[in-house]
């Protein structure tokens, strides 16, 4: 191809140019191996001394960082694509080669859609060869450095900063490879659009903080009882789109100063979605755009152990627990404290022994509603926690906007107390 006359001189050299690429893996894996020969088995691949290679190295070196500094976008630096070239070294070497003296591949493997992630067998098999690299590298270093003191250590410093850039390139490698565990299946794009929803005949107003193709995050101002099990009717609209839809409730949490929804789209036509499409792509993402310069190799290994050993708890909460701790009478004379409430469930302290297995009733507005609780059978119960009440007529309460104003009142009466 490269030989080609009817291709100009400037087609010829970006043609060889772009060869060249696809042999840099085959580079990126000597110079990975090259120091482990040397350190572990006493074997030169390269005779020269300390200014031949800076000589040839530093040059080398120095374009190769202005020409990733200016080529490349903000998202990509000479590190991270050479982490990205020893990922993918081991892989590269034998189809290009193959590919170079004329085997093809005549048969394209098309990706498994149907696994959402690889096997954690598929994961350790994948990442054998880097786990093989760094096992050597490590054995390397410690050979290399036992014993050596002084000026020992310093002529020898090259090749102990060879091996420990290339431990580190590894371990990026095999964290790569292993994968992480995925809690959703597609992205969130942070959005700040106007969400109503429709409950038994009432509208709930609120904001999404995020979008994704399979739901959203919902904020409310307040704490709100929405149905958890069945499918609530939604729709979002700004200036240019407009999406109806159908969500369940998937958890539910308090934020500073609001409560947040998360919902899972469950129902929605073709119209609706090419809709709700619009409003999740047609804006800025937030996906990181550039990457941190402050943040280094250390930083980012330390974050990415973290994460992996730190245990995720999902939230499991489909209704919101409003803390209260409202001391009230009940309508027999028995006085408590209402801890925490939840619209379904309600958690009652300061009663006696012989008060907590009958069931309450709390009426209030000059006896205009009342509130039916009713003893949930517990294996040990907490006296410091208070007992576990099943609010027997919730139903009627999250659709009175009286019992509403009053539950907003005793959590404002809460806020103040803890200020």
């Amino acid at each position: 191809m490269p030989f080609n006359k009817e291709l100009s001189i400037s087609s010829r050299i970006s043609y060889l140019v772009s060869h060249s690429y696809w042999w840099s893996f085959a580079r990126r894996l000597i110079f990975t191996i090259s120091p482990i020969l040397f350190a572990l088995f006493n074997v030169r691949i390269a005779v020269c001394g300390f200014w031949d290679l800076l000589l040839f190295w530093g040059p080398s070196h120095l374009f190769y960082s202005l020409s990733m500094r200016s080529l490349s976008s903000a998202t990509r630096n000479q590190r991270w694509s050479q982490i990205i070239d020893t990922i993918l070294a081991p892989f590269m070497i034998l189809p290009v080669l193959l590919e170079s003296i004329g085997l093809k591949q005549m048969k394209f493997k098309v990706t498994n859609k149907d696994s959402e992630e690889d096997t954690v067998f598929q994961q350790i098999l994948f990442s054998l060869p880097h786990l093989f690299l760094l096992f050597l590298s490590i054995a390397a270093l410690l050979k290399f450095t036992m014993g050596k003191y002084g000026s020992e250590l310093f002529y020898g410093s090259i090749i102990i900063f060879w091996l420990v850039y290339n431990v580190i390139n590894l371990l990026y490698a095999i964290f790569f490879l292993l994968g992480r565990k995925l809690y959703r299946k597609s992205e969130r794009i942070a959005a700040n659009e106007i969400v109503v929803l429709s409950i038994q005949g009432k509208s709930i107003k609120g904001r999404t903080l995020n979008l994704s193709e399979g739901g959203l995050l919902l904020e409310l101002n307040q704490a709100e009882y929405i149905p958890n099990d069945y499918a609530v009717p939604l729709k979002i609209e700004n200036a240019r789109y407009c999406a109806e839809f159908e969500g369940t409730i998937q958890y539910v949490k308090e934020s500073s100063e609001s409560w947040l929804y998360g919902i899972q789209i469950s129902s929605i036509n073709e119209e609706n979605k090419r809709q709700y499409s619009q409003l999740i792509y047609d804006r800025m993402h937030s996906l990181p755009v550039k990457l941190d310069v402050w943040m280094t190799a250390f930083d980012d290994m330390m974050n990415n152990l973290s994460k992996r050993i730190e245990k995720q708890r999902p939230d499991m909460r489909k209704l919101p627990r409003v803390t209260l701790n409202k001391l009230v009478e009940f309508e027999d004379g028995t006085q408590g404290t209402i801890k925490d409430f939840n619209y379904e469930y309600a958690r009652i302290s300061g009663l006696k022994d012989h008060e907590t297995f009958k069931i309450l009733t709390l009426r209030l507005d000059d006896n205009f509603f009342q509130i039916n609780f009713e003893p949930v059978l517990e294996k040990k119960i907490n006296k410091n926690k208070g007992r576990l009440y099943q609010i027997q007529n919730y139903k009627e309460l999250s659709e009175s906007p009286l019992f509403m104003k009053e539950l907003k009142h005793w959590i404002n009466e809460q806020k103040l107390s803890t200020q």
